[in-house]
């Protein structure tokens, strides 16, 4: 009965063992599984983060940028379109100052410029400059404009100066003279 008991306590014995053992073995197993899967799915979790974080950022960044961009555009444009404008309205001063010079100064010349300058204006006195040259052709209208408002030291044989004609001609009236010289 000895040996049957025996067999039956060695039966038991490897029974339980191999009940016990292999569950417990798999479940350290399937727990060091587990534990590394989830560190592996934090790490994850963790990277997908930094890389939204870091594109959000990118994101900014490009579109901070793009509206950098597009205000100094705007600037650029609003500015070009005020230069245009300024450009416009002095043209449009040029012409209506132009339009509004409608004194016909061939008629005034021979009275009050063809003594010294003859009448095709090359200088009829010694020392008076020829109006016709390159000099007086290529000087500014406002150049030209201030001689005949103040005058100009004469270089003449009889050292004649030529005279100031403001308040003896109209604003009108020189800036006659002015085209009408710049004309011959």
């Amino acid at each position: 009965m000895k040996s049957k008991f025996f067999t039956f306590i060695v039966l038991g014995a490897f029974w339980s063992a191999a009940f016990f053992l292999p569950s417990c073995g798999k479940k350290d197993e399937t727990t060091t599984t587990t534990q590394d899967t989830n560190k592996t799915n934090q790490q994850q979790q963790q990277t997908i983060q930094q890389n939204t974080q870091q594109n959000t950022q990118q994101q900014q960044t490009v579109k901070k940028d793009s509206v950098k961009t597009d205000d100094k555009k705007k600037e650029e444009d609003k500015k070009k379109e005020e230069d245009k404008k300024k450009e416009e309205e002095k043209k449009k001063e040029e012409v209506k100052k132009e339009e509004t010079t409608s004194v016909d100064f061939s008629a005034i010349w021979p009275k009050k410029c063809a003594k010294c300058h003859g009448k095709d204006g090359k200088g009829k006195v010694e020392g008076v400059p020829d109006l016709t040259s390159g000099e007086v052709k290529n000087a500014g209208a406002n150049k030209l404009k201030s001689i005949i408002e103040n005058g100009k030291k004469g270089k003449t044989d009889d050292d004649e100066d030529m005279p100031s004609f403001k308040g003896k001609l109209t604003d009108e009236e020189i800036d006659a003279a002015v085209k009408y010289v710049k004309g011959l």
